[in-house]
C-alpha cells in the first residue's frame, strides 16, 4: 500500500508508536502494583523505549525481559532512595513527640537528594552495567552536576500527579499514557548528558 497508509509511512509509524506507548504503560501500571517494584517497572520501561528507537519488537517480552534482569537492583535503588526517607518522614511525621528542627531538615534533605539521585539511576540502570551503590553514587553526582536538567526530570516525574491535580479525570490519560510519555522524556534528556561520557561499545545510549 502506497501514500498516506503506507506501513513505513509517517501516519502509520507514529500510529503504531502510539499503540506500543499505550502498551508499554499498562505494562508498567501492572507492574507496579506491589508499589516496590515501581523502581524496576520503570526502569525496564526505560529499557524498551531504548529499544523501540531501533527495532521493532515484541513488547510484553522485551519488558519482561528488561524487568527481570533489573529486578534487584533497580527495586534496590528505588526502596533507598523514595521508599526508606518517604516512610522515615512519615513515621516522624506522626511521631507523637514533636521532632527537632535538625531531624526535619536532615529528613527533608535526605528525601530531596534521594528523590534528585533517584531521576537519573533509574536510566543509568536501565542503560549500564554498575553496582548499586556506583548506580545511586552517580546518579546523585548527574544530579548535582546537571540540575538544570535534574530540574526538568523532576518536572517529568511529577508530570502525571500534576494532571490528577489539575483534573482527576485526566486519571484516564494517566492510565494510558502518562508513565511512558515522562520515560520517553527522561530518556530523551539523559541520553544527551549520558552520550558525553560513553567510553565502550556496551554502554548504550538511551536515545
Amino acid at each position: 500500500m502506497k501514500g498516506i497508509f503506507a506501513y513505513d509511512g509517517p501516519y502509520m509509524q507514529t500510529i503504531q508508536k502510539a499503540l506500543n506507548f499505550l502498551h508499554l504503560n499498562l505494562l508498567v501500571l501492572l507492574f507496579s502494583l506491589p508499589v516496590v517494584t515501581a523502581g524496576a517497572a520503570i526502569t525496564a520501561a526505560f529499557r524498551v523505549v531504548r529499544i523501540l528507537k531501533k527495532e521493532d519488537v515484541k513488547v510484553t517480552a522485551a519488558y519482561w525481559k528488561a524487568f527481570r534482569e533489573n529486578f534487584k537492583e533497580a527495586t534496590l535503588i528505588f526502596t533507598l532512595l523514595l521508599i526508606v526517607p518517604v516512610l522515615l518522614f512519615l513515621a516522624l511525621s506522626f511521631s507523637p513527640r514533636q521532632w527537632s528542627n535538625t531531624a526535619s531538615i536532615l529528613v527533608l534533605t535526605g528525601m530531596t537528594l534521594g528523590m534528585i539521585a533517584l531521576v537519573w539511576a533509574l536510566p543509568l540502570q536501565a542503560g549500564f552495567s554498575n553496582h548499586v551503590l556506583g548506580t545511586i553514587l552517580n546518579g546523585l553526582l548527574l544530579a548535582i552536576g546537571h540540575l538544570p536538567t535534574t530540574f526538568l526530570l523532576v518536572l517529568c516525574g511529577l508530570f502525571p500527579f500534576v494532571l490528577l491535580v489539575v483534573n482527576p479525570y485526566l486519571i484516564v490519560f494517566d492510565m494510558l499514557f502518562g508513565i511512558v510519555l515522562p520515560v520517553y522524556w527522561s530518556a530523551k534528556l539523559c541520553g544527551r548528558v549520558f552520550r558525553k561520557f560513553e567510553s565502550s561499545p556496551e554502554n548504550q545510549e538511551l536515545t
